[in-house]
């Protein structure tokens, strides 16, 4: 019985996935290892986000839906924030 040989590509989201190698040129020579995770504190991203955000730089937009981790009492605290209504003006 004959062996499919599988590969791993990206898509066009950034995400891998397996296939069907179709022959020996199809085969990809190494498959990229996952994404690290890298800590930073708050103190040092927010200034780079709210710069980007307020002028309007596209890398931000490309990153949209990218999950960071909080801490569970930072996340409690923007949840109540988010809740508030502020005063216009």
């Amino acid at each position: 019985m004959e062996s499919k040989r599988r590969r791993v590509v990206q898509g066009g989201s950034g995400f891998w996935s397996v296939g069907e190698c179709r022959d020996e040129s199809d085969v990809s020579p190494a498959v990229p290892p996952a994404p690290a995770v890298v800590p930073i504190r708050l103190a040092d991203l927010f200034p780079a986000l709210t710069r980007a955000s307020q002028d309007g730089f596209q890398w931000l937009r490309d990153f949209e839906d990218d999950h960071l981790m909080v801490s569970e009492d930072l996340f409690e605290v923007l949840r109540a924030f988010q809740a508030v209504e502020l005063p216009a003006g």
